[in-house]
């Protein structure tokens, strides 16, 4: 893939947002690699990222990011905490992004614009397509897929744009502290593996329904423990639901209807 025009490339942290090409990550071998990312979350960071260090208003946001469309402030305060997620996961100094009450957000990362042509984002050629290295997965079925029977479990915030509307970042944090110290290492005690957490979401792999099963079963009773000195309509329930079926497994993503189908569709 050819290097990109220095304008259409941002420097931050361990990441690399290009225009044309999407957000990419470093590895441990130093290897920018692609990371999932929805199309509207990675506009919105391309907005904040443009102006860093800038107070960027709500409206400035939704105009840009939703043209000539009518859109609630929860449907952006979502990304947010989509992007928050994802950028911040191994920060210990607070968010990258920075809510401006009553004015709107800023980036607050240090950001450069390199001057020189930059590496390709994704390993040596030979390894993948050109659209595997822009950030877009290989057809299933491609060389190397596998299709297997797998478990998938789907957990969401029930309420979240609620909860958001009323205290962004309280219940952004609540959030993630859920997911570290409860969330995450039931999943990692019963054999799963986290494949997305997409907004409010996650999505996990496991060997079996029944790892699946004691798994989600784990979580809600942790739950109740949680919280406690909140009154009952602002405590974090959980949604989750799981899925078993065949899915094609390419490397380290998955394909199929068992990991697509919306959570709402199947979780009770």
């Amino acid at each position: 893939m050819q290097g990109l025009a220095p304008s259409e490339t941002f420097l931050f942290a361990d990441f690399r947002l290009e225009r044309r090409g999407g957000l990419f990550r470093r590895d441990e071998t130093g290897a920018f690699v692609p990371v999932a990312i929805g199309s509207r979350a990675l506009d919105i960071l391309g907005v904040l990222i443009a102006r860093a260090g800038e107070v960027v208003s709500k409206e400035d946001i939704i105009t840009a990011v939703w043209p000539e469309t009518v859109v609630e402030d929860s449907n952006l305060t979502v990304q947010i905490s989509a992007l928050r997620r994802l950028l911040d996961h191994d920060r210990s100094n607070g968010s990258c992004i920075q809510t401006v009450s009553g004015r709107g957000y800023r980036f607050i990362a240090p950001v450069a614009r390199p001057n020189t042509e930059v590496l390709p984002a994704s390993p040596e050629p030979g390894s993948g397509s050109e659209e595997r290295q822009r950030g877009f997965p290989s057809a299933p079925g491609a060389v190397g897929s596998t299709r297997r029977l797998a478990a998938i479990l789907a957990l969401d915030m029930a309420g979240y744009s609620r909860l958001m509307g009323g205290d962004e970042e309280g219940t952004h944090e609540r959030l993630k502290a859920h997911q570290r110290e409860l969330v995450e290492p039931k999943i990692r005690e019963h054999r799963g593996r986290i494949l997305n957490t997409p907004g409010d979401g996650m999505l996990a792999e496991f060997p079996s329904v029944v790892d699946a099963v004691r798994c989600a079963a784990e979580v809600q009773r942790g739950m109740i423990d949680r919280e406690l000195e909140l009154p009952d309509e602002r405590r974090t329930k959980v949604r989750i639901g799981i899925n078993l079926g065949d899915v094609i497994a390419e490397g380290g993503d998955i394909f199929g209807l068992s990991s697509a189908q919306p959570i709402s569709a199947w979780a009770r």
